[in-house]
């Protein structure tokens, strides 16, 4: 994002796979190849509430721009759908979630979500896996379409 401004003050077309919806702000040759955090939260959230019949949602959420993007989307259409939305954030860059896991996720935690890119969401959904966790889990990088492909299994990595 930091070849923004000079892109747009010189005519320059910039295409990049970016997922925070910041980046298309105030932009006239900026393209996006990504899903929208809007749009994840539009299909996300209903297919929570409606298809899998869900009452809550746990968040978990990179703390960076596409993370927290991703986490206003999903609270702002959960709520919006009648969904009991709670989100924690972490750090990419960290490689032990135990103690978050543990202090977020109980028993009574239908499904969780997992907003990130990386080793750091690979690491959390096997942390979340090995913590006993046997509800649903899905992870941003498979995209909203995957959802109910993995309805079978339970779990999406």
């Amino acid at each position: 994002m930091a070849i923004k401004p000079e892109t747009e003050k010189n005519n320059i077309p910039l295409m990049s796979a970016v997922g925070t919806d910041k980046f298309l702000e105030n932009s006239r040759y900026t393209i996006r190849n990504y899903v929208s955090a809007t749009t994840i939260g539009q299909n996300l959230a209903p297919y929570v509430k409606d298809t899998m019949q869900a009452k809550t949602l746990l968040v978990f959420y990179s703390n960076n721009e596409y993370g927290q993007s991703v986490k206003d989307a999903v609270k702002k259409v959960g709520e919006q759908k009648g969904l009991s939305v709670s989100t924690e954030p972490y750090e990419e860059t960290s490689l032990d979630y135990k103690s978050l896991i543990a202090a977020k996720v109980s028993k009574g935690t239908e499904c969780v979500y997992v907003a990130g890119v990386g080793k750091g969401l690979g690491t959390m959904i096997k942390q979340i896996r090995e913590s006993g966790y046997t509800g649903i889990t899905r992870c941003s990088q498979c995209g909203w379409r995957c959802f109910e492909r993995y309805a079978v299994s339970r779990l999406c990595v």
